[in-house]
């Protein structure tokens, strides 16, 4: 998502998570189709899934380097590591809270999708299950989702 670091104020593409759609897309910026079932935070990924995520976002950096690197980060706050975005300038950790927080006001605007605001990358990975059960607890949705799966936009 369009972000501005907290820390050293510069302009920057925060990665906040992996989305898992129904079906596979050609175009994520279609105003007309919902554009995900579920979104899991980067702070439920772990694992091979972090290490695969992790070695994409290098690739994606290649052709910009505003995106944010993603590792595993300390959070003063709630005094841990776990998977995050960090600054690509300052390394300042993008954490989650105040991601997920920033998200939402994305995920409820279609106009986000059309804009460039919130972009969408296609990975694929092996579904362990860790993700699978994070799907069912702790998975965002939003005005563009559905639990039963895709529908469209009215």
């Amino acid at each position: 998502m369009s972000d501005t670091c907290w820390k050293c104020q510069r302009k920057i593409k925060t990665v906040t998570g992996i989305v898992f759609p129904n079906r596979q897309l050609k175009n994520w910026n279609n105003p007309t189709w919902q554009y995900y079932h579920s979104l899991i935070s980067l702070d439920h990924v772990k694992g091979k899934s972090a290490d695969l995520i992790e070695k994409f976002v290098v690739t994606l950096r290649q052709d910009d380097a505003n995106i944010t690197t993603v590792g595993y980060k300390f959070s003063n706050t709630v005094r841990r590591s776990y998977f995050a975005a960090a600054c690509p300038y300052c390394d300042a950790l993008c954490g989650s809270f105040y991601v997920i927080d920033s998200r939402m006001d994305y995920l409820h605007s279609l106009q986000s999708r059309m804009d460039g605001s919130l972009n969408y990358y296609s990975i694929t990975l092996d579904v362990d299950r860790y993700l699978i059960q994070s799907l069912f607890v702790s998975s965002e949705g939003c005005d563009h989702t559905t639990d039963a799966g895709w529908g469209r936009h009215k």
